[in-house]
Order: structure tokens, then sequence, then C-alpha cells
């Protein structure tokens, strides 16, 4: 847990600051040899004072509006997703940690305070604003992202939303009901759809999933969200799971 604590306070997470209320932590498992740690809201009261509205998450459906018979899909992770994004100064008066069990030189060197309090500067697990605030801090960066859909230099270019619903004359069951179509080839335009920290890219050759992939992350990586590389897979048409589902793309067929 001091290893944890260590690597949060180095990163700017967790800073020095005045404390008006505390909240507890926790550790879980995280797999066999690693645990994740909790900063519990509740207990203080603190996310009961929060509000944080409903909101809606993308599903396989969603995904499934950008892949073709011809579509390589890849799959990037944005490293400590909560992180990423900040409290506001008034909620970090009241998520203060008491730092004292696991610094304790640190705090006999305050003199006769004794105590070691810090704040949290981010948003972190545990807190009830949490998922909200980084999910629409994606959505904002997705905005960015996508850039201008008339230059033809952006891979994420696109002319026309096109409807292919069962029933009509020339419904194609290999294509998606929605899709954003270019006029230059015809084919589904280059796209990606972020799960929390989960963002699946797609093309329409390995070249342009590639393209657009790496256009995802460098501007993450330029808006100050983190690009986790070590989890990135190369772009497939059978890319593995994203947000509990798999598809996979062999010939014209698409399951």
């Amino acid at each position: 847990m001091r290893q944890k604590l260590e690597k949060v306070r180095g990163l700017g997470y967790i800073c020095p600051g005045m404390v008006h209320s505390l909240i507890s932590y926790f550790a879980v498992p995280k797999g066999e040899k690693d645990i994740r740690m909790v900063y519990n809201g509740t207990k203080s009261g603190l996310n009961g004072a929060m509000w944080a509205p409903w909101f809606l998450m993308p599903t396989v459906a969603s995904h499934l509006r950008f892949v073709g018979k011809e579509s390589y899909l890849g799959d990037l992770d944005v490293g400590d997703m909560f992180h990423n994004f900040m409290l506001h100064p008034d909620t970090q008066l009241h998520t203060g940690i008491d730092l004292t069990p696991f610094f304790t030189k640190e705090a006999l060197g305050l003199g006769k305070c004794k105590v070691f309090w810090e704040q949290w500067w981010r948003s972190a697990m545990g807190l009830k604003s949490s998922p909200y605030n980084c999910i629409q801090g994606i959505l904002f960066s997705e905005k960015v992202i996508r850039g201008d859909p008339s230059d033809p230099k952006n891979v994420f270019r696109w002319d026309e939303v096109k409807l292919n619903l069962p029933g009509s004359q020339d419904y194609k069951p290999w294509l998606p009901w929605v899709s954003r179509v270019r006029h230059s080839d015809g084919l589904i335009a280059c796209d990606f759809i972020t799960y929390v920290d989960d963002t699946r890219t797609g093309g329409n050759s390995w070249d342009e999933a590639r393209a657009s992939g790496s256009r995802v992350a460098s501007i993450m990586n330029w808006l100050g969200l983190k690009d986790a590389a070590r989890k990135r897979r190369d772009p497939s048409p059978t890319p593995g799971p994203w947000a509990g589902s798999i598809v996979s793309i062999d010939g014209d067929v698409i399951s």
C-alpha cells in the first residue's frame, strides 16, 4: 500500500493542501500479485453530498456502426483513467487522506502535529463523481480527436450518414444499420469508440486502422490523457474482446 501511495504522490495526484475532512482508503486484490487502492468517499459522507448524473455507455451495437467486411480493428488503453481528470478545488478540501500509518518518519518530522495529511487532486476510485467526470472528459476529447470530417487529410473524414435498415430493398446484412460513409471510395469511414478506458479503433485496411489508432493515441497524449502503450493491440480482423463483447470478421461474415 505504501508503494501505491508513493506512486500517486510522485505523480502529483495526491498533494499537500488544506484538509477540512478525511476519506478512508483500503486495498482490494487485483489479479494474483497486485492490489488496487480504493479511496472510500462513502464513510465520510462525501459521496452522499455529491451529485453525479446518469449517463449512457456505448454497447457492441454502437461499435458495429464502423465495422464492415473489410474492417481491421485495434485496441488502445487510457492509462490511470480516473486520475487523468481533476477534482474541483472545493472538493479537494474534503478528500484528505491520513498518510501517517505509512509515512511515520515524515509525520514525526512535522514537529508537534505528528500527523501527515494530504489531499486528492484527481478523480479517484471510490468517489461518486469519478465515473461521470471521466466519461464526460473522454467525450470532450473524442470531439477534438475526430477533427474536421470534411478535411481530406483527416483519417476520420466522412461525407454522409447512411442507413441500411432491415426491410429496405437494398438492405445488406453484412453492413451496419447506421454508418458514416466516404464518397471518395464508398467505404465506411474510420472511427473509434471508448468504453471507460478501453478504446477500439477501426479502418478498412491494416494501414487505415493503424493510422486511426495513431491519431487517437497522439491527440490523447497532447490533451494530457495517458496512452498505455504496453496494452495496445495491433489492428486485426479478430482483435479480441472489447467491453464484454467479441467482434470477428471472416470474409463476408461478421460475428
